[in-house]
């Protein structure tokens, strides 16, 4: 007993001696504060030099995490209890900073007060906006770092060197999103010497993951990665790296991802890639990497293999299919060929396959894809695949789809796909060009209409809703394109949330509904190439400041332009052309700042020339051809009218009076402009959707007279420059400032009165492709200096009051005898004359020509298609037209015109 009292009482004294012990050691801690006073202050005079701003941060879920380090109350003087600050427990220093996504707007240097926190560890800045301001040199005062991360945070200018001397960093992220992602401008890149990432190789030997995406290197890569041994995540993704994948690369046994994509690498994917065993993600799209893929036997590991938009040839590797762990297949964009072997039905993991523009051949059962019960992205267009559906249409416990794309497939059905009713998932379906026939079932909309996005039905033979309003009860519907089907009755109301809507080219008639006057949000609206009559709804211009491409061309509307174009209008392209107009043309089209192109061709407008549109800064294509406009060309009131226009058509109209020699000085962007010679004058808007970016374009398009022949331009080249003034009443000399416009490649003032002689000066326009002076009472000789044009393929100046011998060697070399005739003055060859013969030209060749009242510079239509690869064909109709079949087939003949010459692609879209 007495024992046990005796256990009871030094148990008790224990007890009271551990939590004696106890409150000594925590008492001191618990009135002094943890976090250390100096380096509190440094937080709260950081936090008084930055700004918050909501869109700061690109993540959803981003909040300032920065508001709450001054609140009053419990907790808040101490910093280790602040949002994003973490402390060493032991010595209550701060090591660790996250203020990733906290919506700060600021610029950063050296002498922050960050830079006094000495004691971190880990630093995370990313997904903020700090202004375009350069990373600070003052990092490396932070020797204990082993985690930065700078990432997305809208720094520009050179890396410093001074990163290479954090030499316990097992994590860089200086990277940001692909630019087609964010709004990060092209000419404020980060960037980095080649000779600082030598270092950074060298000096970083701890590093595990580094991510440079989108620094801007711009070099080969260094061959000493040897140093960077413990290596597992390497991203160099669009850094402008050039030459061969380097193979001091496959030196890095511990590998598991590497980005090398959006670069410029050549060659071939290397054999040593497949001894990199641990590797599970492998990125090399945007290259130009040709030959074959490896058979890649050795990565069993691999989850995901990205290498589209290459030049790779030769078949899927077979082996592909032993890849039972692979997630994500990117192979589109190349030159493979082949056919989809069945073992691809053993991929049971798979969720993403990309195999759009190969040359895929073959016929594929689809089953074999909706056997794929992970899948859920399959996009298979741009090939030359049979895709049989027999078996596809059972019920709903195949693969459930969010993206499908199966355009050009060659799928033959009598009625829509009856799968897609259990396909409920979809927020993109792409059937473009197929043969798809008869109705859209009412089901469709039942089934699709909460979360389908994307609907590509273009270049079918669909004609038309089971249900009218069905597309109008799509709740997130942002893509609508079903042109170029044969759609009849009204044009079918999209909701309010599509973005673009392309009905072009089929049969629709009626008026446009008011209920289009909905559509607040839409971007491109395209409803040409139909039946259309009545008026333009006035509400097209009060949502303009969304609007960016609106063509209502080749319809048949009717009354005036409405006068509701609003301040702050986004439109780029007004296309009205071929359709029965009249009347003045709105003043409110000056309110249109951002216009690029307004084409009212082939209509019946009754106005004296619109030099109020010389206001405009961006107007690149003014097109008038054809209507009732009369009066001079006035010269704007502002000196620098016109600035970026490159594109004038003033032909067949009532146009008078001499033309202004300060009109033509004014136009700069004919003298020289500095825009991409090789690219298409377009709208583009990228559109988000699940996992990626449908980028979307409304490629602008005119019928333009070009070397004697009227030509329409699917697409038009950004190097053209051109006038024309034909079929006027312009009279006097022709300015010698057109011999300024040193770009301008077509030049066409035939039939009008002009007189005076050829300017000399036109010599210099050494871009010129067409000149066309024909029809008019223009004297004197052919200036010598036109031997200077060197690229010009038609020359024009028959019927004019020309003398003299013509002009030898070169191009004039080529003129035939049709580009003189009608100048009984001009002697030499081609023509019959001689020069010092006092002979005529021979009667019969005149009796021949005589009657052609016609400009010989119109003869036909060429009909040009521009097809999404940038190739044009071209299809002549009617090149023996006399002047009054011309116009008869012009006049009376519109509708079939239209048909003939509508395009095969107003817009051009992934899908």
């Amino acid at each position: 007993m007495a024992s046990l009292e005796s256990f009871c009482t030094l148990s008790l004294q224990y007890s009271l001696f551990l939590a004696l012990t106890f409150l000594l050691v925590k008492t001191p801690t618990s009135v002094t504060p943890l976090c250390l006073e100096d380096e509190r202050d440094a937080l709260l005079l950081f936090n008084q030099s930055i700004f918050i701003k909501s869109n700061a941060s690109g993540d959803p879920l981003a909040y300032p995490k920065t508001a709450s380090w001054e609140l009053q109350g419990q907790n808040t003087s101490d910093c280790c209890f602040w949002d994003g600050v973490e402390c060493d427990e032991q010595t209550g220093h701060v090591v660790g900073l996250d203020l990733s996504s906290s919506c700060i707007y600021a610029s950063i240097n050296s002498t922050s007060t960050l830079f006094r926190l000495v004691y971190l560890q880990r630093l995370n800045l990313g997904d903020n906006d700090f202004n375009y301001s350069q990373i600070p040199s003052q990092l490396k005062v932070f020797s204990r770092l082993t985690y930065l991360n700078l990432s997305n945070s809208q720094f520009y200018g050179q890396v410093p060197s001074e990163i290479s001397e954090l030499s316990h960093l097992s994590s860089l992220d200086l990277g940001r999103l692909n630019p087609l992602d964010a709004s990060y401008p092209v000419d404020k890149p980060l960037q980095l010497k080649i000779s600082n990432l030598v270092r950074l190789f060298q000096n970083l030997t701890a590093l595990e993951k580094l991510d440079l995406s989108y620094v801007n290197i711009s070099s080969i890569v260094p061959d000493n990665w040897g140093n960077l041994s413990s290596l597992t995540f390497l991203n160099l993704e669009g850094c402008q790296l050039s030459g061969l994948v380097p193979f001091s690369i496959s030196q890095l046994t511990k590998l598991v991802y590497l980005n090398l994509g959006g670069n410029k690498f050549s060659g071939t994917i290397p054999l040593w890639l497949d001894k990199l065993y641990n590797l599970t993600t492998l990125i090399l799209y945007f290259n130009n990497l040709r030959g074959e893929i490896p058979p890649l036997e050795n990565l069993t590991q691999l989850t995901s293999l990205d290498v589209y938009s290459n030049s790779l040839t030769g078949q899927v590797p077979l082996r592909l299919s032993n890849c039972t762990l692979l997630n994500h297949l990117a192979i589109a964009n190349n030159y493979l060929q082949g056919t989809i072997p069945d073992s691809w039905s053993n991929l049971v993991n798979i969720v993403y396959i990309d195999l759009q523009g190969n040359n895929f051949t073959g016929t594929v059962r689809f089953d074999m894809f909706l056997n794929l019960k992970k899948l859920e992205l399959l996009n298979m267009p741009g090939n030359n695949l049979s895709l049989v559906m027999a078996n596809a249409s059972v019920n709903d416990t195949f693969a459930k789809f969010y993206h499908l794309g199966l355009g050009d497939c060659n799928i033959q059905l009598q009625e829509f796909p009856d799968f897609l009713r259990y396909q409920d998932e979809l927020t993109f379906l792409g059937l473009r060009r197929n043969r798809l026939l008869g109705m859209i079932p009412k089901w469709v909309g039942d089934v699709h209409s909460q979360k389908l996005q994307f609907l590509f039905l273009s270049g079918n033979s669909l004609t038309g809703l089971e249900q009218p309003s069905m597309f109008s009860l799509f709740k997130n519907l942002k893509v609508l394109d079903i042109d170029d089907n044969k759609l009849e009755g009204p044009a079918p109301i999209p909701p309010p949330s599509i973005l673009r809507y392309n009905l072009s080219g089929n049969y629709l008639n009626g008026e446009l509904s008011p209920l289009f006057c909905n559509l607040h949000s839409v971007l491109f609206l395209d409803v040409s190439y139909n039946n259309l009559s009545g008026t333009i709804p006035q509400c097209l211009g009060n949502f303009s400041d969304s609007l960016l491409a609106l063509s209502l061309a080749n319809n048949s509307l009717k009354g005036g332009i409405p006068e509701t174009f609003s301040k702050g209008s986004s439109l780029r392209l007004i296309d009205l052309s071929h359709n029965r107009l009249e009347g003045r043309l709105p003043r409110s089209l000056t309110n249109c700042k951002m216009l690029e192109g307004l084409d009212l061709s082939e209509n019946h407008f009754s106005d004296s020339f619109p030099s109020w549109l010389g206001v405009l800064p961006r107007l690149q294509i003014l097109t008038l051809r054809e209507n009732q406009f009369f009066g001079a060309i006035e010269v704007p009131e502002n000196e620098f009218g016109f600035p970026k226009l490159q594109i004038l058509d003033l032909s067949k109209n009532n146009f008078t009076g001499g033309l202004s020699s300060e009109f033509f000085q004014s136009l700069n962007n004919m003298k020289a402009f500095d825009s991409d010679q090789w690219a298409y004058m377009q709208s583009s808007q990228n559109i988000l959707s699940k996992e990626m970016i449908i980028p979307s374009h409304f490629v602008y398009q005119i019928i333009l007279a070009n070397k004697g022949l009227y030509m329409k331009y699917s697409k038009i080249p950004n190097a053209l420059v051109a006038i024309d003034l034909s079929s006027n009443e312009f009279q006097g000399e022709i300015p010698s400032s057109i011999g300024l416009l040193k770009m301008a490649k077509v030049l066409n003032f035939s039939n009008n009165k002009f007189s005076g002689g050829i300017p000399s000066n036109f010599g210099g326009l050494t871009n010129l492709e067409s000149l066309d002076l024909s029809q008019n009472t223009i004297a004197g000789r052919i200036p010598p200096q036109l031997t200077q044009l060197t690229f010009l393929a038609y020359f024009n100046v028959s019927y004019n009051q020309l003398e003299g011998p013509l002009l030898q060697g070169r191009q004039f070399d080529t003129f035939e005898t049709s580009s003189y005739i009608g100048n009984s003055g001009l002697c030499g060859r081609p023509l019959s004359k001689r020069c010092g013969d006092s002979e005529t030209e021979s009667a019969t060749f005149e009796e021949e020509e005589k009657g052609s009242s016609f400009t010989s510079s119109v003869r036909g239509i060429i009909i040009m298609i521009g097809f999404a690869s940038g190739f044009v064909v071209g299809i002549v109709i009617g090149n023996k037209f006399t002047a009054w079949k011309y116009h008869w087939f012009d006049k009376n003949c519109s509708r079939l015109r239209r048909r003939s010459q509508r395009p095969l692609l107003h817009n051009v879209i992934i899908n």
